[in-house]
């Protein structure tokens, strides 16, 4: 709709009027305003945070859904602040066709192929704060699903890391958005872990809160470089990669920099064997990896650390916490990938990403033996 993806300054009242006049809703019955704002979770994953917008570049967000089935509805997602000086709003347009399919599956719905290359430009090695780049950045980690339902780290690699790559991206996620349903932050994730049937496929959080998605995605399309390459974080101006500091100690400590986890980087089999076992082992397990925890435990022991914040990093017993927390969202394997595909340990002992690691590689990733 012409006018709606304009930015605009002013009070709520106002961008609801132009909204309502560019759609033509002059009927109050129709536009349905739930009014039940909620924070758009931009940082809620055990590494999210930090890869999503590095240091809350965030802008204040107002997201109105169509649903297709029960007229407008009207979500709220709050600012945050962040190197802004003027307020700014976006004004997101959402076309909701999930409740008129609501019990479908993959396997019912379909798939959805995916080239690696639409909409993904630009070397990362050289990212910068540039504009064009910067959007880049965005779309590839908080963007929308098949379903038009926000999701997180839902993207598919680069052309530049996945060459002529196709992927398939699940359908049937988000039946427990957290981004809708914050609540869902308080149940046990073990609800969330169904096997598959022959009517649905297996399923688990990352699936269900839309969050880390690209996990669930990863694990249908058996590769997890899929998900690793997704992610592509920023180097900072001055800063290098040094906001993603927490996820580079996050890894560090739980030893998923080690040459045994960078030689699984493209063995799907081989990396969940060696998820598993570590999500069965003893001191995971009384962490709470086989599901006796919340969303909500884990932000208890990342958020504490300010994980954006160039050179943060968590504590050795929390760094574990959160990977007990990933076992208990579905699988560690996927942030055991990302681990392995993205850092390293230097000669000098310090730790790098990309292209500061001798050796590393946008297709084939970080070398077991640089």
């Amino acid at each position: 709709v012409d006018g709606i993806n304009e930015l605009y300054q002013g009070e709520v009242a106002d961008v609801e009027r132009k909204f309502q006049a560019a759609i033509g809703i002059d009927d109050k019955k129709r536009l349905v305003r739930q009014l039940k704002p909620f924070q758009l979770l931009f940082g809620t994953s055990a590494v999210e945070s930090s890869r999503i917008y590095q240091g809350s570049l965030v802008v204040p967000m107002f997201v109105w859904r169509l649903d297709c089935c029960q007229g407008t509805g009207f979500y709220k997602a709050g600012p945050s602040s962040g190197y802004y000086e003027e307020e700014v709003v976006v004004v997101v347009l959402v076309v909701d066709t999930s409740s008129c399919h609501q019990g479908t599956s993959l396997l019912q719905h379909g798939s959805r192929k995916v080239a690696s290359s639409i909409n993904r430009h630009g070397a990362v090695s050289n990212m910068s704060l540039d504009p064009a780049k910067f959007r880049h950045f965005i779309e590839s980690n908080l963007n929308f699903d098949t379903n038009m339902r926000l999701c997180s780290l839902c993207g598919v690699p680069s052309e530049e890391r996945a060459p002529n790559g196709t992927f398939i991206q699940r359908t049937d996620c988000g039946n427990h958005s957290i981004f809708e349903h914050p609540d869902m932050a308080f149940r046990p994730l073990s609800s969330f872990m169904k096997e598959a049937t022959e009517e649905h496929n297996e399923t688990n959080a990352w699936c269900e809160f839309n969050m880390e998605k690209g996990c669930a995605d990863a694990v249908y399309n058996q590769d997890y470089m899929m998900f690793a390459k997704s992610i592509e974080l920023l180097s900072m101006p001055l800063l290098g990669y040094a906001q993603a500091s927490f996820d580079q100690h996050y890894c560090y400590y739980n030893g998923w920099l080690e040459p045994e986890i960078k030689a699984l980087q493209h063995d799907y089999h081989g990396m969940t064997a060696k998820g598993k076992e570590q999500c069965n082992s003893d001191h995971l397990v009384k962490l709470g990896s086989k599901g006796n925890m919340t969303l909500m435990d884990m932000w208890l022991h990342y958020y504490p650390h300010f994980p954006s914040v160039p050179g943060s990093r968590p504590s050795i017993a929390d760094a574990q916490f959160i990977a007990a927390w990933t076992c208990a969202m579905g699988t560690s394997a996927c942030d055991m990938a990302y681990c392995a595909y993205s850092f390293c340990v230097k000669e000098d002992g310090s730790l790098g990403a990309y292209s500061e690691c001798p050796g590393w590689d946008p297709v084939k990733g970080m070398p077991v033996h640089p």
